[in-house]
Formats: structure tokens, C-alpha cells, sequence
């Protein structure tokens, strides 16, 4: 469960990436611009689709593992928590895909590289939460500057006391690292988007900057 929960809501983001810089590839940005459209709401309406398009997946996937599955991790685990964690998940969703997009100039490129990523770091970190930084220690602090890293350390953290005692189901007996975590997910979102932004303003594509 910590390695295959995450990896299945991470698997947005190159879907994303592809999107972005096939329409890149495409020279379609191009066109809409010179028919007079606005990066900025370029900008919104991809970010407004892709949440919308990841937030169908994740209500399908949560709603399949409680009342198809009848996993203990989705039936008895607080669903506030859920909404909040998968909530600030896609925020990174948003602003990922549109942070890396801007490095690549081929699609395909682009989504063997997003797919790579997007497993690698998840079962890595899996892997570091499962077998070296169990609760109550933590993961290096210098981790916490990616999406990825607080995503599943969070994921672990709600879904360990499942397999030894009992999920959490009150909310305020979550332990204050689940609330950290959430934190990095806030702040990352907001970085990757402001960094998204100012660097296709200013790095160079095929006909000059955005």
C-alpha cells in the first residue's frame, strides 16, 4: 500500500506534461497566441482542467477502494484527511506538469521522463518509510523541497497504523507530521507554480520567449 496508493494518483502528472508540451510541440500555443490569446489564461483554463480531470480520477479510485475493495485504509481512515492530502496533491498536479514543461521541447520525450520520475521517486520513498525513516523518525529535511517526498511520507504515515492497530479515524488523532507534510504540499504547490510561470516567460522556446 505505500508504494502502490501513491504511484496511483502520481500518474497524472505525466499525462499532464505530455499535454502541455505536445501542444508545445504542436506549435498550437503559438497559433492561439497569434489569434490573440493570453498566457495567463492559457494558464488557467490547463490548471482548471487538469484538477478537474485529476479530481474524477481520485474520487473514483477512493470511492473503488471503499466500497468495492473493502480496504480498511479507505473504509476507516477520517475522510477528512483524505480530502485535505489528495486535495493539496493536486495542487502539485497542477503546478508540476507545468514546472518540468518547460524543459522539453518533445511530448514523448517528456512523458518517458515524467514516468520515470513520478515511479522512481515514489517507490524510493516508499521504500525509505518503510525500511530506514520509520515513524517517529523522518525523512531528511532537504526531501521535503519536492512534492513527491512529503506526498507519500504523508500516505505512510496514515496508512501504518492500519496495518498494526487501527486506521485513524478521528482527525485530531493524527500526529503532527501528517499536518507537515500537508504544509510542504501547500508551499511546494505555490514554488513549482511561481516557478513555472517566470520560466516560461523568460526561457527560450522555438520562436523566442512565451
Amino acid at each position: 500500500g505505500c508504494i502502490v496508493y501513491p504511484v496511483s494518483l502520481a500518474l497524472c502528472i505525466p499525462v499532464f506534461i505530455h499535454h502541455l508540451v505536445m501542444e508545445k510541440e504542436e506549435k498550437l500555443v503559438e497559433n492561439m497566441k497569434i489569434n490573440g490569446m493570453k498566457m495567463r489564461n492559457y494558464w488557467v483554463i490547463n490548471g482548471l482542467f487538469n484538477f478537474a480531470f485529476y479530481t474524477v480520477t481520485a474520487t473514483i479510485f477512493i470511492l473503488y477502494g471503499r466500497y468495492v475493495c473493502h480496504l480498511d485504509f479507505f473504509e476507516q481512515t477520517n475522510t477528512r484527511v483524505f480530502v485535505e492530502v489528495y486535495f493539496l496533491w493536486g495542487l502539485n498536479q497542477i503546478s508540476l506538469p507545468m514546472f518540468f514543461s518547460t524543459f522539453f521541447s518533445s511530448a514523448q520525450s517528456a512523458a518517458m521522463t515524467s514516468y520515470a520520475i513520478s515511479i522512481w521517486t515514489c517507490c524510493v520513498t516508499a521504500d525509505l518509510n518503510v525500511a530506514v525513516f520509520t515513524s517517529p523518525r523522518r525523512l531528511p529535511e532537504w526531501m521535503m523541497h519536492y512534492p513527491a517526498f512529503p506526498y507519500v511520507r504523508v500516505m505512510y504515515l496514515i496508512l501504518d497504523p492500519c496495518t498494526w492497530e487501527s486506521c485513524y479515524g478521528d482527525y485530531n488523532s493524527m500526529p503532527a507530521e501528517v499536518f507537515e507534510m500537508q504544509w510542504h504540499l501547500l508551499r511546494n504547490s505555490v514554488v513549482y507554480l511561481l516557478l513555472a510561470l517566470y520560466l516560461n516567460e523568460v526561457v527560450p522556446q522555438t520562436y523566442g520567449v512565451c
